[in-house]
């Protein structure tokens, strides 16, 4: 069973099947206390009356009973028994209804009289008295006995109608809760009807739905979480598409003109060898964009976790910054250092490094030629490496998008050009928090300030 409505109205129902049960039984057992008591109050009262008609008679003790005054006590289909006898077992007088059958010779007190079931003489089931009376010197013992048909239709009656209401009161139970499931439900169709009816090329903003019930508002907000991040996530795919393909389109384009020409001129062997080596360094150029592109892929799908071990992460920078020393110097890039000795960390050093080598390879691809680089490492609570470079051409509202794939300010820049394909940064973001790491980018005047805070360094 899958429908919610079905759940609830199912499980209501066996709790008000339950409950109804359970209130029918109590109900049950309290009526048939009742009309058992009744029932026997009235054999109390004809052993009482029974009791006041004997009376003494010199040495005898006699029942001064009419038939005519008390007919039910004849034989009839409906008729009553007695039996009185005094207390040496004489029997002073009995019904005729009796013939020449007994009731159970068995006694109690007014106050405490013995009552049971019994089985009559005309063989249906019936309830019998005993009563031992007082009468002055002596006693007399009564039984009383009558058929319990009444009281047995009369139970049969309380059970037919306990069992008609409670079909009548589940029968309406059931029809206002699924009328109210109903309406209790129609948020949770509006919302599936809202979601059934998203578009995945042209995603809203948001579900559009304010007044929601409680229970169903973390799931409105959810959805509409996921919605922005799903338009974020097409948005990002989209540009990240079409950067690529522009990042192709210049090598693609130079390829193209080469074998033009070489095409159109094969009998010129010196140009065919020039053309051969630029199209060695244009697919070369190609190779280091397709490159850069799989890293990244790699990078964004990664998601096994990485091995951490002590690393001096003091040395690993050292050992990062040699690797940029020719392309530094190429640029005549001042480079100024504040680097302790040792920093040991925890980490993931392969991880560690690739995020170093984009921050360095970052600063010094664009700082301006001739100027400086500061490269620094800070250890207290936690490990900050930072990367400072001059950057005149950025705004702080170029801020968040300097860590989107392909992002590059200067749009008429070079797509051959490896160094900015725009990748370095959303490589290290992508990376900083799989090692547990912060990654900040700030504006301090003209200056791009990169940060990567790690927590807790050991030593």
């Amino acid at each position: 069973m899958t429908s919610i409505r079905a759940r609830v109205l199912f499980g209501a129902l066996l709790a008000a099947a339950v409950t109804f049960t359970v209130l029918a039984t109590v109900s049950y057992h309290t009526a048939k206390k009742q009309l058992v008591y009744h029932f026997d109050d009235e054999l109390r009262t004809h052993a009482g009356t029974l009791a006041s008609l004997v009376h003494r008679d010199g040495d005898r003790l006699v029942l001064e009973f009419d038939d005519a005054t008390l007919p039910f006590y004849r034989s009839s289909p409906k008729a009553e028994y007695f039996e009185v006898r005094s207390d040496d077992g004489h029997v002073i007088g009995r019904s005729a209804s009796l013939g020449d059958s007994h009731l159970p010779d068995e006694w109690g007190t007014p106050d405490a009289p013995r009552i049971a079931d019994v089985r009559l003489p005309d063989g249906h089931g019936g309830r019998t008295i005993g009563v031992r009376y007082a009468l002055g010197s002596t006693a007399i013992r009564i039984a009383v006995a009558e058929p319990r048909h009444r009281l047995d239709e009369a139970l049969e009656r309380l059970i037919q109608s306990s069992a008609w209401t409670a079909a009548g009161l589940g029968l309406v139970l059931g029809v206002l809760l699924w009328i109210v499931l109903r309406l209790g439900l129609r948020p949770l169709e509006a919302l599936s009807a809202r979601v059934a009816g998203i578009d995945a090329r042209h995603l809203p903003e948001s579900l559009g739905m304010h007044a929601v019930p409680t229970e169903l508002a973390p799931v409105v907000a959810c959805l509409d979480d996921l919605l922005v991040r799903m338009r974020r996530s097409i948005e990002r795919e989209r540009r990240v598409t079409a950067n690529i393909a522009h990042e192709l389109q210049t090598p693609v384009a130079e390829l193209r003109t080469v074998t033009d020409v070489a095409l159109q001129w094969p009998d010129d062997l010196d140009y065919l060898r020039r053309g051969a080596q630029a199209t060695n360094q244009i697919a070369r150029r190609m190779e280091s964009v397709t490159a850069k592109i799989l890293e990244l892929a790699r990078v964004e799908s990664y998601v096994s976790a990485l091995a951490s071990a002590p690393t001096d992460v003091a040395a690993l920078l050292r050992e990062v910054l040699a690797a940029v020393q020719q392309k530094r110097l190429s640029r005549s890039i001042r480079l100024t250092e504040d680097i302790p000795e040792t920093v040991v960390v925890s980490t993931d050093a392969v991880a560690l490094r690739v995020v170093l080598a984009n921050l360095a390879q970052n600063a010094i691809e664009h700082a301006p030629s001739g100027t400086a680089v500061l490269v620094a490492l800070a250890a207290t609570v936690d490990v900050v490496f930072t990367f400072r470079n001059e950057a005149p051409d950025l705004a702080a509202t170029d801020l968040p998008q300097l860590t989107e794939p392909y992002w590059r300010k200067d749009a008429a820049r070079s797509s051959g050009d490896v160094a900015h394909a725009g990748i370095g940064l959303a490589l290290a973001s992508e990376i900083a928090p799989r090692l547990g790491g912060e990654l900040g980018l700030t504006l301090e005047g003209l200056a791009l300030v990169a940060s990567l805070r790690l927590r807790s360094a050991t030593g």
